[in-house]
């Protein structure tokens, strides 16, 4: 597993005097099915999350999470990845959000088979 970093964005919280970055990744991966004894092999990207607060200057905590497999196809994620940046979604988050829209995007895996393999699973 790979991953490239998409988008960084940051806000303060005065009344605490903290800063919060998230910093937003996509994961690059395979996923392998076998079909009738035959290996078939899919490209598959995810989104990586990571949460650092600091205060006076100090990091005093951090947070991550994966989610894997969303799609097949990288663009479709980088997009995804874009707008929960600009929505500044936290770590804690990216679950919820995910299983409430991950059936558009799994979807891809089936197209992707179904071209690449002529299979249908």
């Amino acid at each position: 597993m790979t991953r490239e970093k998409i988008a960084n964005n940051a806000r303060t919280i005065e009344e605490k005097d903290e800063i919060i970055s998230l910093t937003y990744y996509l994961v690059t991966g395979e996923l392998i099915f076998y079909y009738e004894g035959e290996k078939l092999v899919l490209p598959s990207y995810g989104i990586e999350i990571i949460s650092e607060t600091y205060r006076n200057g100090k990091k005093v905590d951090e947070e991550r999470e994966i989610y894997e497999n969303v799609s097949p196809y990288g663009d479709k994620v980088v997009e995804l990845i874009r707008y929960y940046a600009d929505e500044f979604l936290s770590p804690v988050h990216l679950f919820d959000i995910m299983e409430e829209n991950i059936e558009t995007y799994i979807e891809g895996f089936d197209m992707m088979l179904w071209e690449q393999y002529r299979v249908a699973i």
